[in-house]
């Protein structure tokens, strides 16, 4: 059996869950690193993984937070005004997560063997905490509640500045 496809920009909200499930695949490959760099040190393989995790998380990572915080919040604060609480924390989130990356980034990309394996590991805890909790509460707070109070049109809108973005441009606009 074929793996299923991943959602497109016309699917902006699922298009974001599958960003999820990629953030915590990457997120679990910083943490074999950090066990990887207590064991065998910043060998060739560890220097791929972080490089594959600083390409992540400083294109498509940053570009989820910006689907999110730019078109997606407005759009539900404007449909359902008593999220405020819930995107103004997540928005915390945000902020905190993109300081504990200049700090991880850093790490990850001086990696050598001169790299402290325990401070390592601290910083990428410090990265790696806040995601759980914060997923938990997209998925289900306010993914769900897009889902059923934004329109078709918004959600269009929404894919098609997703993918501007990125600068592709979406099926549904060919």
């Amino acid at each position: 059996m074929l793996p299923k496809p991943a959602p497109g920009f016309d699917q902006p909200i699922a298009l974001l869950r599958a960003c999820h499930g990629r953030i915590q695949r990457y997120l679990a490959t910083l943490e074999r690193l950090a066990g990887h760099l207590r064991e065998t040190g910043a060998d060739p393989a560890a220097r791929a993984a972080a490089d594959e995790i600083v390409r992540y998380f400083s294109t498509a990572g940053r570009h989820h937070h910006e689907d999110e915080e730019v078109d997606l919040f407005p759009l539900l604060l404007r449909a359902d005004p008593a999220l405020d609480q819930t995107l103004a924390r997540l928005e915390r989130d945000h902020a905190a997560m993109a300081d504990a990356w200049t700090e991880l980034e850093a790490a990850l990309t001086g990696l050598s063997p001169a790299t402290d394996p325990v401070a390592f590991a601290a910083s990428a805890a410090r990265f790696r905490a806040p995601y759980a909790e914060h997923i938990a509460i997209e998925e289900a707070e306010v993914f769900d509640r897009a889902e059923q109070v934004l329109s078709a049109g918004q959600l269009a809108g929404l894919g098609r500045r997703m993918a501007a973005r990125r600068g592709v441009k979406p099926e549904s606009a060919r």
